[in-house]
């Protein structure tokens, strides 16, 4: 149960060495977040990053303590590496499954594919810019067919897109999902507040995209999202609310579909 744990929160977190992913400059960051837990109580899980002398993010790890309700504790640690300054690939601490980047001549991420076992390809995206923003984002699934060892015997078959407005703030406006069959699904408007958003560094390279996690891309941090089902019709609404120091960072808020409390930062 323990390695197919690590392995669906490697798949949920992760995105070996190539070029960018649009490296934000720490002269932009007078804070960067260190740590969060999901529960004060201690039964839930602690995760941190980890930064090198250049403030480059070297690591992240999640720790949980009685996660089943018992002494179990389960520990997943992601390693990121670099090239020149720039992401390049993550992997996680059994160096199993890893994320390899690609990018175009301009420098900008055009590809990020996903692999178990270092060369099972398992998951493809490739994303596409306007005006220096990403507009859109397809992605592929493998399929088998041949012997499952074999990196050859998988067929890359398109999946889904999805189609990004970014406002002038760089926060995610608007996101619209697609079938393969370009058949439009559904329709995300989204709210922000005025302070930064300290997982945005981080999501930009980690991002897997079709994760309901895309507003992570924005510089601020969301407050609303409203859903619009273009087959049926129907509208949800989700509002958010944070806390947030004297600097203006948030102490506590609803990240990556669990809350994220007791926020550390490492501030100049």
């Amino acid at each position: 149960m323990k390695t197919l744990f690590l392995i669906i929160l490697t798949f949920t977190f992760i995105a070996c060495k190539d070029k960018e992913v649009d490296k934000t400059s720490l002269e932009n960051e007078p804070c960067m977040l260190l740590s969060y837990v999901t529960d004060t109580t201690g039964s839930g899980a602690k995760f941190e990053i980890n930064y090198d002398k250049q403030n480059l993010i070297t690591g992240t790890t999640y720790a949980y303590t009685g996660y089943f309700g018992d002494t179990t504790k389960i520990k997943s640690t992601i390693s990121y590496y670099y090239n020149e300054d720039k992401p390049s690939s993550i992997s996680n601490s059994e160096n199993e499954n890893v994320t390899r980047f690609e990018y175009n001549n301009e420098g900008l991420l055009s590809q990020k594919t996903w692999y178990e076992k270092k060369t099972i390809p398992r998951q493809r995206i490739n994303l596409e810019w306007s005006g220096g923003k990403i507009a859109r984002v397809k992605r592929s699934l493998f399929e088998r067919t041949g012997a499952a060892d074999d990196p050859k015997s998988y067929v890359e078959k398109a999946h889904d897109y999805i189609e990004l407005e970014i406002d002038a703030k760089g926060n995610l406006a608007t996101l619209k999902r697609y079938s393969t069959k370009n058949e439009l699904i559904s329709t995300n408007a989204y709210e922000y507040d005025n302070n930064p958003n300290p997982f945005a560094r981080l999501y930009k390279i980690q991002a897997a995209f079709f994760d309901d996690q895309e507003h992570l891309l924005s510089t601020n941090n969301r407050t609303k999202v409203t859903t619009t089902n273009s087959m049926s019709g129907k509208v949800s609404v989700l509002d958010y609310k944070f806390n947030y120091d004297a600097a203006g960072f948030p102490k506590d808020g609803f990240y990556m579909n669990q809350r994220a409390l007791a926020m550390q930062y490492k501030c100049k």
